[in-house]
């Protein structure tokens, strides 16, 4: 695919239809192409134009069960171009940036088959994939081939590895599993149900989640698993069923709490889950995979449920020091998705910068080493809209707070709402 260059106004009508039309977008790479340059301002038509291109790639979930994430991922980089595009007018840089994006369809098998395009394209950073699942899937090809992967949202333990090529701009479960226990202590749970996503962030949140809860005495059951290709949730909701039945006969209905890790999915869970007066008495615990998932608040009964029993799903969090960064930048993709986006939208918004200034102050013709040490450097040392990027030792995101959201209902409508905010670096947890 050789890379045709547009005029931004034409690409951002592009963008605002392919935003609106993105279940369209199936298996077939989506080329967004866009000119940054001032060359045009004021210069001879015979002046030689001197300019960097920087091409970058973007993995993100359009279709599947991470399609809401993905969709609020695609509006963020929209922004960010365009913000982009102002910055570097302003400082008088001649730049075109191509940004080369592909639907993984939330599907391992086909992020393995679509990664080596970008390869092929030039491009040596890709924002995304998202899940840990398709991260996974791809690593083996990124780190034999010089390509730097940076997610916005995975987040398993077995990827925090020093020295590879994937860097994450958000912390790992580990961190999740202990602000989820320290909510679970804070409401008296003494024993969780888990009905889990049988895959590889499912499986590692869930054994980061029991080491966490155990510390303060916590019981887990054994997990009700189901497959990423489940179509019919009946039969896993019944075994939940009876799970439950079978601990209110040892704890009372408040000090239990079921322990949902899925994606998009929950929403059919739910569902079920509403129709069945057991699985109504005790509350209910989500996790980052779901949080602020767009369908659930237009699904009355399934938000209905959610309300009733509590639902509290913890999220990678803003840092208030940076709100001046991301509540505007809130507002505009509120504006362009009618929805509020998920953080992990700021976090790609963060990601698109940090690419464009490593490769500024790399140039085109820099060695791959000396981009992955650049792109390091840019994140140690940026205050995004999500805060401070610093890294760890693995690439992962160093500091790390959680909001939990849950469904209220005000003013005749189901909204996604923050109902409380854990520090991880003070243990401090905080209700609103």
């Amino acid at each position: 695919m050789q890379p045709v260059f547009y005029n931004i106004a034409i690409v951002k009508s592009v963008l605002s239809f392919h935003l609106k039309n993105i279940q369209g977008m199936i298996k077939r790479i989506l080329v967004i192409l866009m000119v940054l340059s001032t060359a045009f301002y004021g210069c001879n038509k015979e002046e030689e134009l001197v300019q960097t291109n920087i091409y970058m790639g973007a993995m993100l979930p359009l279709t599947g069960a991470g399609a809401s994430v993905g969709e609020s991922a695609y509006a963020a980089i929209q922004l960010a171009v365009n913000d982009i595009q102002a910055s570097l007018t302003a400082r008088g840089i001649k730049a075109n940036l191509a940004v080369f994006i592909d639907d993984t369809e939330t599907d391992p098998d086909i992020a393995t088959q679509k990664i080596s395009s970008f390869a092929e394209l030039g491009v040596n950073i890709c924002i995304g994939p998202y899940s840990s699942p398709n991260v996974s899937a791809v690593k083996n090809y990124a780190d034999g081939n010089e390509l730097l992967i940076v997610s916005p949202a995975s987040v398993s333990t077995s990827l925090a590895i020093a020295g590879d090529n994937i860097f994450r701009l958000v912390p790992n479960d580990q961190k999740q599993a202990e602000a989820i226990s320290a909510l679970l202590d804070d409401d008296g749970i003494e024993v969780i149900l888990p009905l889990i996503r049988d895959d590889l962030w499912g499986n590692e949140l869930l054994t980061a989640t029991i080491q966490e809860f155990a510390q303060s005495n916590g019981q887990v059951e054994d997990a009700v698993k189901y497959s990423t290709t489940t179509v019919d949730y009946t039969p896993y909701i019944n075994s939940l069923k009876d799970l439950l039945l079978g601990k209110l006969g040892q704890f009372s209905a408040d000090k239990i709490g079921i322990y949902l890790v899925a994606y998009g999915e929950a929403l059919n869970v739910l569902n079920l889950a509403a129709q069945d007066s057991i699985l109504g008495q005790v509350k209910w615990y989500g996790s980052s995979g779901f949080a602020g998932i767009e369908t659930l608040p237009a699904d009355s009964i399934a938000a209905d449920f959610a309300e009733s029993r509590n639902l509290s799903c913890p999220s990678f969090g803003f840092d208030p020091a940076a709100q001046d960064k991301w509540e505007p930048l809130q507002d505009r993709l509120i504006a362009l998705l009618g929805r509020h986006p998920e953080i992990y939208a700021f976090a790609t918004y963060d990601a698109v910068w940090l690419a464009v200034e490593t490769y500024l102050a790399t140039g085109e013709l820099a060695d791959f080493n000396t981009i992955k040490l650049t792109f390091e450097s840019k994140a140690n040392n940026t205050m995004g809209v999500t805060g401070a990027t610093a890294l760890n030792a693995e690439g992962d995101r160093l500091y790390a707070s959680y909001d939990f959201w849950g469904i209220l209902h005000l003013a005749d409508q189901y909204n996604w709402a923050k109902v409380a905010r854990y520090n991880n670096e003070t243990g401090v947890l905080e209700r609103y």
